[in-house]
């Protein structure tokens, strides 16, 4: 039900992937990764990282606590389409609130991104998520 769910949410998908491919330009291993799902064979297509990124995303920039990002990857590992929905209009409105605080990267030039660009691969998506993620499917 999942992946049925999220290809409504295509274009939100998209829009993450094309941000993070940005913001993880320092380390090609992620970047390429992220190229895929922006501009490679898997464009638009769901995976569970891209919204654990933003989710982290969103966390190191203190929008969200770690309690209430695993309340919201509990939700959208849930069979109830109602579950679903609240956890991605939940990540899609803290996503927004974000973008007008700070800017989406890559669209304006700015510094609030810096911090983030250099620890990406620790801070945000890095080989222990991944790991987890593969134990999962």
């Amino acid at each position: 039900m999942q992946k049925t769910y999220m290809s409504q949410h295509k274009t939100h998908i998209k829009n993450i992937a094309d941000e993070h491919y940005k913001l993880s330009s320092q380390d090609s291993n992620l970047n390429y990764l992220w190229y895929l799902y922006s501009k490679g064979n898997k464009k638009g297509e769901y995976a569970l990282f891209i919204i654990i990124a933003e989710l982290q995303l969103l966390k190191t920039m203190n929008y969200i606590t770690k309690e209430e990002m695993n309340n919201i990857l509990n939700m959208l590992e849930s069979n109830d389409e109602d579950n679903l929905s609240i956890a991605m209009y939940s990540l899609i409105n803290l996503r927004k609130k974000r973008i007008s605080d700070h800017g989406e990267y890559g669209i304006i030039n700015n510094t609030n991104y810096d911090k983030i660009i250099k620890n990406y691969s620790y801070e945000i998506l890095n080989h222990e998520i991944l790991l987890t993620l593969k134990n999962k499917t």
